[in-house]
């Protein structure tokens, strides 16, 4: 007798939902899809103990996106130098080549940056435009600083990045580049702006960084990615980027 989740279904068709741990009882799931429901009940004591799935497929239509908002989430304390300079240098060249693998889309850019509380800022925000060159000149001019702990203020920036100017009809990717968890009182904050991600159709993609000094919050990055539809990703040493990465952490091919 609620909204439980909201998502949008991701490149595949796909969306997925995950009950509570603590969840117990029967349970119907209403799927609106254009204007349309399809209800389907459960009940929690006849569930296949690893998942359930569950199919719509009459009546869908699904239009090709002409519009691309793109986002990079970056924390920007001092250890995420290398990651930086290498991101600034490529940006132009990754949005060139979406232009050339996936169609002309009508693209848009924006940065957040976030640090820690008692740094030079928390967060700042380049918003939505269509001028690349004016996004690419301002990320070239930031700076890699602070820090000092390893937790950062991952919410803050997750916060920010739902402020932005998205779109109503626009393909909604974020590329989160990181190399260290949040505060584990803030844990249930950065989850709350997950949801809201996933609400809005924003799909994540996690990019863990140099992380052979510092420990990462890998459920949150893994988690982000599920959540939203997204891909979730890690550096090695092969990448070429910078200083030392952590070892391989899952069988999926690394970048």
């Amino acid at each position: 007798d609620k909204i439980y989740y909201t998502s949008f279904t991701n490149a595949f068709g796909n969306s997925y939902l995950f009950l509570p741990e603590e969840f117990n009882s029967d349970f119907k799931i209403t799927v609106t899809y254009s204007n349309i429901n399809y209800v389907f009940d459960y009940s929690y004591e006849s569930l296949p103990k690893d998942r359930f799935i569950k199919e719509v497929k009459s009546g869908l239509d699904v239009s090709q996106f002409t519009n691309l908002d793109l986002c990079f989430l970056v924390d920007t304390t001092g250890s995420m130098g290398d990651e930086m300079n290498y991101l600034a240098k490529e940006v132009n060249y990754i949005i060139e080549s979406i232009d050339v693998f996936e169609g002309n889309y009508n693209i848009q850019l924006s940065f957040v940056l976030y640090r820690d509380d008692g740094d030079a800022y928390v967060s700042r925000t380049f918003d939505f435009n269509s001028n690349i060159k004016e996004g690419i000149d301002f990320f070239s001019k930031q700076s890699a600083n602070g820090g000092g702990d390893i937790p950062e203020a991952i919410e803050v920036g997750m916060e920010e990045m739902n402020k932005l100017s998205w779109r109503d009809d626009s393909l909604k990717m974020v590329f989160h580049l990181f190399d260290a968890g949040c505060h584990t009182n803030r844990t249930s904050l950065v989850y709350d702006q997950i949801i809201k991600a996933s609400s809005k159709g924003i799909k994540m993609y996690p990019i863990i960084c140099s992380t052979n000094e510092f420990y990462v919050d890998e459920l949150i990055a893994r988690e982000e990615a599920i959540l939203t539809g997204g891909s979730y990703i890690y550096l090695t040493n092969h990448s070429g980027v910078g200083n030392a990465h952590s070892e391989v952490t899952s069988n999926h091919a690394s970048v």
